[in-house]
């Protein structure tokens, strides 16, 4: 009779156990999902984490580029500033020609008015002779 109520014990004991197993293994089930997840997710970071890794290479590249254009187009107008200033002392210089030749001109048709007006005057001064 006491082995018929240990072999009850031990049946009742089997039962807790099994329940206890199914429930580890539903656990585990459980945990294994979960960490399927996090694994999945963790791959989706580490995608994420290379593609910023390479947008900022990009970028950087960019900004090396732009600084470069940058540069090149302040010496294009550095450039182009010296040739204004090139011109404007050429403009400068031919305005004071272009006076220089005007006064010039004014005299000579001044002296040629009155070069004719002294011709005219030696022409009436033979005639009246």
């Amino acid at each position: 009779q006491s082995i018929e109520i240990e072999n009850e014990d031990l049946r009742k004991k089997e039962a807790v156990l099994e329940e206890e197993n199914e429930g580890n293994k539903t656990k585990r089930s459980v945990m294994e999902s979960e960490n399927n997840a996090y694994k999945s997710e963790m791959k989706k970071v580490v995608e994420a984490y290379a593609t910023s890794q390479q947008q900022n290479s990009d970028l950087s590249q960019q900004i090396q580029r732009l600084e470069t254009d940058i540069e090149d187009f302040e010496n294009q107008q550095k450039e182009a500033q010296a040739r204004i200033k090139e011109q404007e002392e050429n403009i400068s210089i031919l305005t004071q020609t272009n006076n220089a030749f005007k006064r010039e001109m004014e005299k000579s048709i001044e002296a040629y008015d009155e070069s004719e007006h002294q011709s005219s005057t030696l022409l009436r001064t033979i005639k009246s002779l």
